[in-house]
């Protein structure tokens, strides 16, 4: 078991109305994409299908030091990978309904929605995910300007 399952089912213990399956083989796929100077600063799975009864279609979205990270490893061969550059970043939506929640992020080119969140955890995931954006979409924004200088 790998240092993200580990935090991923941490997640899990704390909000258990959290809806996600198969963290380890998800946990597998990103690490698998990880360059190697890139550190994990914050994980959390989700569904990233408008309906709960689809087992297939959880999610583990990562904040990294230098991008963040969706990953869906299939049922039976390969995996799906979604990489948005901190600097993309528009918006972050938070819903609360009675049990659950959704998270979106908006980047320039598309709107992320990452459903069945138990809504205890909404409060500090979307804190994290603004905080990660302020800070790490800056440092690409300067970066971008030293290399245009």
């Amino acid at each position: 078991m790998n240092e993200l399952h580990k935090e991923l089912l941490a997640f899990q213990k704390e909000f258990p109305r959290n809806v996600a399956w198969r963290l380890g083989a998800h946990s597998k796929a990103v690490l698998e994409n990880l360059q190697e100077d890139e550190k994990i600063l914050f994980a959390f799975p989700a569904q990233g299908s408008l309906y709960i009864y689809n087992l297939f279609s959880t999610y583990v979205v990562v904040f990294t030091n230098k991008r963040v990270m969706i990953v869906h490893k299939k049922l039976l061969w390969g995996y799906i990978l979604v990489v948005i550059s901190p600097n993309l970043f528009n918006d972050l939506t938070t819903t609360a309904g009675i049990i659950w929640g959704n998270i979106k992020i908006d980047t320039v080119k598309e709107v992320r929605t990452f459903r069945y969140i138990d809504k205890r955890a909404l409060p500090g995931l979307s804190k994290n995910i603004y905080k990660y954006f302020k800070i790490y979409g800056k440092k690409e924004e300067k970066n971008k300007d030293l290399d245009n200088a």
